[in-house]
């Protein structure tokens, strides 16, 4: 990974004899990185490259010189981090709720479901389900 970033700040330094040392494999590498990064830019142009299906290293190098034109050091949009989802107090407390065979009963016919389909559903979605039977509990 630290490869890929290396390469794609080679474009930006200014030295046009630092890029052209770069293989085409290094620019393959950092290809997919980068146009998903300036599919956020420029859409257009990332579409059309996408399109006409240029080959990597050939669109490392359209990039290349049109972005050492445009920016002086690499944009801070390749070094974001993503947020990390929290958990929720709410699935927390899922952990520790236990439905009553009452709502459980209410739901179905709620929902007009049978048991098995509940039963479906508390193993694929049991959070959800969960967080759900609790508020209809503390409605009724």
């Amino acid at each position: 990974m630290a490869n890929i970033f290396f390469t794609i700040n080679k474009m930006y330094n200014g030295k046009d004899d630092i890029w052209n040392k770069t293989t085409d494999y290094e620019k393959s590498q950092a290809y997919f990185l980068l146009n998903r990064s300036m599919s956020m830019i420029n859409p257009i142009l990332a579409a059309e490259i996408s399109r006409i299906k240029i080959s990597t290293s050939g669109s490392m190098e359209y990039w290349q010189s049109i972005l050492s034109k445009q920016y002086i050091k690499s944009p801070n949009c390749f070094y974001h981090i993503s947020p990390k989802k929290k958990k929720k107090e709410k699935e927390i407390a899922t952990n520790k709720y236990i439905p009553k065979n009452e709502i459980i009963n209410y739901y179905c016919d709620l929902n007009k479901i049978d048991h098995a389909t509940y039963i479906e559903l508390e193993n694929k979605y049991k959070n959800e389900l969960y967080l759900e039977l609790k508020e209809l509990e503390e409605n009724i």
